[in-house]
């Protein structure tokens, strides 16, 4: 019976898809990781440290300057596809994002000085942080185009532009090297400058939707949804990344470069989630009736275990390649990397609740509320554990969060999808 159930998860689209948008995760995961132990040999832990500071501040400032609109454009593309409403809902998230990014060029050009010197004492980190506001419209006009090839289930657009992204950075990294030109400022103009290309690339594979009119005419309807969405991206941006911020005040740079190597080498698990969420998210939005969401919601459930299963295979080799790949320097990587794996399993595995939540039961509040929960746990246990334990702390207070984002959606689509009539 199992090995029948199992026949026809490995037979469905959803399975065929998932296993292109993994597949090309794997690859681009593999392709950041290369470019990431490059630089960590060559820069060193604490030049490390400034570049995934400043990394970790471009995707916060972008996650949160997002808004929403990637999930946004997800909802109201897969639910108006048939209705040639879609380019309006299209070009309204790309006008937002590029409003977005103004705003915040504007606001973070004149506090950075205030954030690197007062908050975290590190004059060091002025220049990579408004260097990072560049890298900001960068990472919204990215996520734009991945988000919108998603809404249209165009995989392979996706899949080859996710890899084609890395593997530009990785080949300018290598130039930089031959020609003893890599440096801080060099890797992060490389990070940055990259997702442009993606941006452009993308622009010639969507519909034709820049002459759609009146798409401010949808704005209401898509704020409506959105300020939920806006409201999670915000506090689950903040969750994120704090643990890098905390250590940026309390720690040396080079011990948030040490740490860094931990967290770049469990990045690809959420990389995976979303690639799985790819896929779910446009079906789960079409879905009206609950019998089909619990046949979809079982298979894709079954699916995580099973990766998670292959991810815990990931601990004894965390202990055996990071001092050989890395060097003995990034050695102290090694614990806060198992303890960061384990917490990002636990969060692949909340997956199919968290895309039920979302775009069946459309109830984003669920995961607001809990993003604030994991925050608040994230902080307080980060400003005991991360002074008295260092980056093993962080890791802890992470995995922490973790456990609250997987158990509370978990719990509650349980409920109302199996058990509430």
């Amino acid at each position: 019976m199992h090995l029948q159930g199992l026949s026809k998860i490995l037979k469905t689209k959803t399975f065929s898809q998932s296993s292109l948008t993994i597949s090309a995760t794997i690859l681009n995961g593999i392709l950041g990781v290369i470019f990431f132990i490059l630089l960590a040999r060559i820069l060193g832990p604490e030049s490390l440290g400034i570049f995934a500071f400043t990394i970790a501040f471009i995707t916060l400032a972008a996650d949160i300057a997002n808004l929403g609109t990637d999930t946004g454009i997800i909802r109201f593309i897969g639910k108006y596809i048939n209705s040639g409403e879609d380019k309006k809902f299209l070009k309204l998230g790309l006008e937002l994002k590029i409003l977005a990014w103004a705003a915040v060029f504007l606001i973070g050009w004149i506090h950075t000085p205030f954030i690197a010197v007062t908050f975290f004492n590190k004059a060091e980190l002025i220049f990579p942080l408004r260097l990072a506001l560049f890298g900001i419209g960068g990472a919204l006009l990215y996520s734009f185009i991945t988000a919108s090839l998603q809404a249209y289930q165009k995989y392979l657009a996706y899949s080859l532009i996710m890899i084609g992204t890395n593997g530009l950075r990785l080949l300018l990294a290598i130039v930089f090297v031959i020609f003893s030109a890599i440096s801080v400022k060099n890797s992060l103009l490389i990070y940055m400058v990259v997702p442009f290309f993606g941006f452009f690339a993308g622009l010639v594979i969507l519909p034709n939707f820049l002459s759609a009119k009146n798409e401010w005419s949808v704005a209401k309807l898509f704020f409506h949804y959105n300020k939920w969405i806006a409201s999670i991206s915000v506090v689950s941006a903040i969750g994120l990344r704090l643990d890098t911020f905390l250590l940026t005040k309390f720690l040396t740079i080079a011990e948030v470069g040490i740490y860094s190597v931990a967290v770049q080498l469990t990045s690809f698990i959420p990389q995976i989630f979303f690639a799985l969420a790819a896929v779910a998210a446009p079906k789960l939005a079409s879905f009206d009736e609950k019998n089909k969401v619990r046949a979809y919601f079982s298979k894709l459930q079954l699916l995580t275990i099973g990766m998670a299963f292959i991810g815990l295979l990931g601990i004894p080799l965390g202990f055996i390649l990071i001092p050989i790949l890395y060097g003995s320097e990034y050695l102290a990587s090694v614990i806060p990397f198992v303890v960061l794996l384990l917490g990002q399993i636990l969060f692949l595995l909340s997956l199919p609740s968290h895309q039920a939540v979302y775009y069946y039961f459309a109830k984003p509040k669920i995961i607001f509320l809990t993003s604030i929960i994991e925050v608040l746990v994230i902080a307080l246990s980060g400003l005991v554990l991360i002074p008295e334990l260092g980056i093993v702390g962080a890791s802890i207070s992470i995995f922490l969060g973790r456990v609250v984002i997987f158990l509370i959606p978990v719990i509650w689509v349980s409920f109302n999808l199996f058990y509430k009539k």
